[in-house]
């Protein structure tokens, strides 16, 4: 299958506080699954997009969880490695009500992904468009590997400006 967007990247456990309480001392939190990466997707698939995400996770509960869910949501997960070792990374929501601001926390230190070098993957295997671009970090670097990419987005809006289209 060609997709339209490939994303690599780490999709988490969120603990939501339910609105109007505090995390340190809420008795109960509510699950669910957020990633930059992930939400991209997700928008990306509802708009009629074909999406894949790939990553690493352990094969556990929380890494079936994740992708469970971000297949519900129409993105292809065949591009996830799992592993024995490792971890799922959680963040924790306390969505605050102004005056206090909304906070955050991370706990994705041994996740499975952290330790795997993004240039090491194999993201370009089923690369959606030949010349799209993908972002690794802070580096950009070629879906196909070959050269430097200035921007994704320039490459698809000049495809579409020209009328030319990926299959």
């Amino acid at each position: 299958m060609r997709w339209d967007v490939v994303a690599f990247g780490e999709t988490m456990i969120r603990l939501a506080v339910p609105t109007g309480e505090r995390l340190e001392t809420a008795r109960q939190l509510e699950v669910g699954i957020g990633g930059a990466e992930a939400n991209v997707l997700v928008a990306l698939a509802r708009l009629g997009r074909r999406t894949a995400w790939a990553s690493v996770l352990p094969k556990q509960a929380l890494g079936e969880r994740i992708v469970r869910e971000l297949a519900w949501h129409g993105v292809e997960t065949s591009l996830v490695q799992w592993v024995e070792q490792g971890r799922v990374g959680v963040y924790y929501l306390d969505v605050g009500i102004p005056p206090r601001p909304t906070t955050v926390l991370y706990d994705r230190t041994g996740s499975a992904v952290a330790a795997v070098d993004p240039a090491s993957f194999p993201i370009g295997l089923g690369s959606p468009r030949a010349g799209g671009c993908m972002r690794q970090g802070s580096r950009r670097r070629s879906a196909t590997g070959a050269g430097r990419c200035s921007s994704g987005w320039s490459n698809e809006r000049t495809r579409r400006e020209s009328g030319s289209r990926s299959t």
